[in-house]
């Protein structure tokens, strides 16, 4: 896997700050600072681009990392979060991370989670964009005991845009859980969020999104949707969608489903000669598709499917 290697893993001193309203930290978040002892701190220069992926491997076994990503004005990179399988007694990580978009800056951030062997990962992320900004966070939870993600987005500045897309596949007695919650505080932002979740055996999930705009932030367009699949009958999805909108001229809309497979196009793939298991797989690899198209690098999208056709070869 290729990937820009980074120069220092440090430390952060201080916790990052921007201006407008403070970011949405909890008594918790306190006591994972406390407990950091180990994290990085990535800043791209001015008006620079990344040639290639950073990528950063969570392989140590410290419990709590503080991140700090500073994207200064113009700048672009793309990052890779990989949290991979590791030997060992590991009780669990739980990481912040503390995201800073200044004027203009280009943002693509995947989390890439196959954590089979930590009993417990629990990430937030915390983002304040700039005016012109954009960000695209995806998720891939791919195996975990108890994975879950937090997401807090600020949109300071005026035409800024967020895309968060999420994907999980959980099976046994796995559970995966994301908290998304984006505030408009200027005019014409724009954001949206696709989650999607494969829920088999006894597994269980969560999804809770919220979208807040507020008096000023005129001209917002915000999208929200969670979709889900459940592959037996003792799976069990929570939803909680909640728009919250005090401003007039806005175009905002949430959605959410849980179900099951779509017999009639089981049926149809069947007659076409395709056995029983294959035509799952292409149906379920379909439903996930469009929250992991936009990644543009085919060795992470391969990686992701790779991983996902052996969980639906084992919950056929």
């Amino acid at each position: 896997m290729n990937g820009l290697p980074i120069d220092a893993l440090l430390p952060p001193a201080h916790p990052l700050k921007a201006g407008g309203n403070e970011p949405p930290y909890t008594r918790n978040d306190g006591i994972r600072l406390g407990m950091a002892d180990n994290g990085f701190m990535l800043c791209t220069p001015e008006k620079t681009k990344a040639a290639q992926p950073v990528r950063i491997i969570r392989t140590s076994d410290h419990n709590a990392c503080n991140n700090i990503i500073t994207m200064e004005a113009e700048s672009c990179a793309d990052v890779l979060l990989v949290y991979p399988r590791l030997s060992g007694k590991i009780s669990g990580n739980n990481d912040l991370t503390e995201i800073h978009l200044k004027e203009n800056a280009v943002l693509n951030l995947i989390f890439l989670q196959d954590t089979e062997s930590i009993p417990r990962l629990q990430t937030k992320t915390v983002v304040r964009q700039a005016s012109g900004s954009r960000m695209t966070v995806h998720y891939a939870t791919l195996s975990g005991e108890y994975v879950r993600n937090e997401l807090h987005v600020n949109l300071d500045g005026s035409h800024a845009e967020h895309q968060a897309y999420g994907l999980a596949f959980t099976e046994g007695s796995e559970y995966a859980g994301y908290e998304v919650q984006i505030t408009h505080t200027s005019p014409e932002c724009r954001s949206n969020q696709l989650f999607k979740q494969i829920l088999s055996g006894t597994s269980t999930g969560s999804f809770s999104g919220k979208v807040t705009v507020n008096r000023n932030a005129q001209k917002t367009a915000a999208y929200q949707r969670s979709s889900n699949i459940l592959l037996d009958l003792k799976a069990k999805m929570t939803i909680l969608p909640h728009l919250e909108i005090y401003a007039d001229d806005v175009k905002c809309s949430h959605g959410a489903t849980v179900g099951q497979l779509n017999n009639e196009a089981l049926f149809y793939l069947r007659s076409r000669g395709i056995g029983k298991i294959e035509a799952k797989k292409i149906l379920l690899l379909s439903f996930l598709e469009e929250t992991i198209k936009n990644i543009k690098y085919q060795y992470i999208k391969d990686k992701i499917t790779q991983k996902l056709i052996q969980k639906m070869e084992k919950n056929h």
